[in-house]
C-alpha cells in the first residue's frame, strides 16, 4: 500500500533526524518521519535506576559544543554534573590494579595527554573546517592510537594509564581506534585537557531522551511513525520511494537517511550506494561491541571514583555519576568484548569487582548497542584512514542526503555532531525542493 506523496520523508528519529525534520518543517515542506523502534532517540535512551535518571545512551554536553548547546538554550534546561572522582583506580606497572588520588590521577593524564598531542594544532587548525590542513591530516590519520602510545616510550605504569583509555575510547584496542579522533577532540576543546574532559561532565537534568522528545514536539508539518523499520530506499530520479519491512510504501521528494552508518549496509538502496559508503558501513565507524551500563553499587569507601581496566578487558571502566544521599553509588559502564555475557548478573559482578574489589552491585541496567539491529554499534569512533575519507560518505546521492552524529564535520561521535548533521542534509535537500 503507498500513502499520500510527502516532500520529504526523514528515515531516524534520534538527533539528527528530529534536526532534519525540525529544519524542514520550519520551510513549510510536508515530511514523515520514519522510526524504526517504539521511541524517538535513536543512540540517546534514558531510564531510571534508584529512582535516579540514568543515560544508556549519549549522555554529555558542553557549552564549546555550539549545536547542542543551541538546543539546550533553546528550551531553557538545567545541566548538572557528574561527580568528580575523589580516587581512582588503574593497572599499575604489575599489570594489578592501584589505587590514586583522584587529582594526582587528573594530572598525570594531563601531562600525558598533552604529550600525546604536543603540535596538535598544526593539524586542526579549523577544528570544524577538519580537512583545512588535509594535507597534514594524511600524515597522521592512518595512525591509531597504539602506535602513537608506542612511540611516546613511555614508562609501564604511564602506558597502562593511557592504555586503558585508549582501548576504552577505540572500542576494543587501541589498535582500532584512530589517533584523528580523540586528537580533533582535543582540538575542539581548546588544545588542554580542561576542555576536552569537560566534554564528558555535564548532563542534561531532565536526561537526553527528553530534549530530543522536545524537538519531536516542535516539528511542524510533519507525521512520525514509530515501528517502522526502513527495509529499501529507491530514488528514481524524480521521487523516493522508501519500503518498510512491513510492505508498507512510501513516496517523497526527497529523503534524509539518519540511521548509524553501521546500519546502512542493511538497507537495499537503489540505485546502489557507492563503494566507499558500503566499506563505511562493513568496516564500522559506531563501535560494534558496545554495552553502556548504568550500576547502583555500595561499598566500604569514601566518594566517588573511577576505574580503569588494562588494555583488551572486557570492562573497561566506571565512571562516577552520582553519589547517593545513603552513601551508595550510580556510576556507568561501559563492555565492549564479547569475553562478558551483561545479562549474567554474576560475570558483571565480578568484572566491577575487578575495577573496585569493595564494589557490591544492587542493580543495574544496560542497552546492548552491538546487538541493536537497528544501531549495531554504541559510539561513532573512527579507525585509521577513516577520516581522510570522511568526505566521501557526506556527499548527498541523487534525491538523498545522509545525516549522522558518526559523519558530523565536528563534534563526531556526540549528540552536536548529530545536530550539525542534520542540519546540513536538511538544508541541502531544502534546496532540492526548491528547484523541483
Amino acid at each position: 500500500m503507498t500513502t499520500a506523496h510527502y516532500d520529504a520523508i526523514v528515515i531516524g528519529a534520534g538527533f539528527a533526524g528530529m534536526t532534519a525534520a525540525r529544519e524542514l518543517g520550519s520551510r513549510g515542506k510536508r515530511t514523515l518521519v520514519l522510526e524504526a523502534k517504539d521511541r524517538v532517540g535513536g543512540r540517546a535512551y534514558t531510564e531510571t535506576l534508584a529512582g535516579h535518571l540514568v543515560e544508556l545512551g549519549g549522555a554529555w554536553v558542553h557549552w564549546t559544543q555550539p549545536h547542542v548547546w543551541t538546543e539546550i538554550t533553546r528550551y531553557g534546561l538545567g545541566i548538572v554534573p557528574d561527580e568528580k572522582a575523589v580516587f581512582a583506580n588503574f593497572p599499575g606497572a604489575d599489570g594489578q590494579m592501584k589505587t590514586y588520588p583522584g587529582a594526582e590521577i587528573l594530572a598525570r593524564q594531563q601531562e600525558l595527554l598533552e604529550r600525546l598531542f604536543a603540535g596538535w594544532e598544526e593539524y586542526f587548525e579549523r577544528p570544524h573546517d577538519p580537512w583545512f590542513r588535509a594535507e597534514k591530516l594524511a600524515e597522521v590519520d592512518k595512525l591509531s592510537l597504539r602506535d602513537r602510545i608506542l612511540e611516546l616510550e613511555l614508562s609501564p605504569e604511564d602506558e597502562n594509564l593511557l592504555w586503558g583509555w585508549a582501548s576504552g575510547e577505540s572500542g576494543g584496542l587501541s589498535s582500532r581506534g584512530a589517533l584523528t579522533m580523540p586528537g580533533h577532540w582535543w582540538a575542539m576543546g581548546g588544545l588542554q585537557l580542561i576542555g576536552f574532559d569537560a566534554i564528558f561532565n555535564l548532563r542534561l537534568e531532565v536526561g537526553m531522551q527528553k530534549l530530543v522528545e522536545l524537538m519531536a514536539a516542535d516539528v511542524a508539518e510533519s507525521e512520525l511513525r514509530l515501528n517502522t523499520a526502513v527495509k529499501a530506499v529507491h530514488d528514481d530520479g524524480t521521487a523516493v520511494i522508501v519500503t518498510a519491512a512491513s510492505g508498507e510504501v512510501f513516496t517523497a521528494s526527497t529523503a534524509v537517511v539518519t540511521v548509524p552508518v553501521n546500519v546502512w549496509k542493511n538497507i537495499e538502496f537503489s540505485p546502489a550506494l557507492p563503494e566507499p559508503y558500503t566499506r563505511a558501513s562493513t568496516e564500522t565507524i559506531g563501535v560494534p561491541n558496545a554495552v553502556k551500563l548504568a550500576l547502583h553499587l555500595r561499598g566500604d569507601f569514601e566518594g566517588a571514583f573511577y576505574a580503569q581496566g588494562e588494555e583488551g578487558s572486557a570492562f573497561i571502566g566506571l565512571f562516577p555519576h552520582r553519589v547517593l544521599p545513603d552513601g551508595t553509588h550510580l556510576v556507568v559502564g561501559f563492555c565492549v568484548e564479547e569475553g562478558v555475557d551483561v545479562n549474567d548478573r554474576k560475570q558483571v559482578e565480578d568484572a566491577v569487582r575487578h575495577l573496585e574489589p569493595r564494589a557490591e552491585v544492587i542493580d543495574y541496567k544496560l542497552h546492548d548497542w552491538g546487538r541493536d539491529e537497528f544501531s549495531e554499534g554504541g559510539w561513532a569512533y573512527r579507525q585509521p584512514g577513516q577520516l581522510t575519507t570522511m568526505q566521501e560518505i557526506q556527499r548527498p546521492q541523487g534525491r538523498l542526503a545522509f545525516a549522522s552524529g558518526d559523519i558530523a564535520n565536528g563534534w563526531s561521535g556526540c549528540v552536536d555532531g548529530a545536530i550539525e548533521s542534520g542540519i546540513v542534509a536538511a538544508r541541502h535537500v531544502a534546496g532540492l525542493l526548491g528547484q523541483d
